[in-house]
């Protein structure tokens, strides 16, 4: 699943700032950075902590801009799970990464 574009209106919003970036998910960096992997025995749980991780994730159809426009936001994944399996080329990276880690 390919993400949908940034808005024109998105890209004008962020113009007006300082240091601004044009790519999708990583306007200030605080989403990215706040990713942490903590990993026990027999598992790695991933989380992110920011208060809108799960609408950037799961998207919001009914959201408004400042309380009054409509301004859905579209579901843009960046965790797995059930419904958003990883891509296989992905996946083939991670299973060689992890036997790497375990052969140490």
């Amino acid at each position: 699943n390919a993400w949908l574009p940034l808005k024109e209106s998105t890209l004008k919003i962020r113009q007006n700032r300082v240091n601004f970036s044009t790519k999708i998910l990583e306007d200030a960096g605080a989403l990215k950075s706040s990713v942490k992997a903590t990993a026990t025995k027999n598992s790695v749980k991933i989380t992110a902590n920011v208060p809108y991780a799960e609408t950037q994730d799961k998207g919001n159809p009914h959201n408004k801009l400042f309380g009054k426009h409509d301004a859905p936001i579209p579901a843009r994944h960046f965790f797995v799970d059930d419904e958003n399996d990883i891509p296989p080329e992905l996946l083939s990276k991670l299973v060689d990464l992890i036997k790497k880690h375990l052969e140490v």
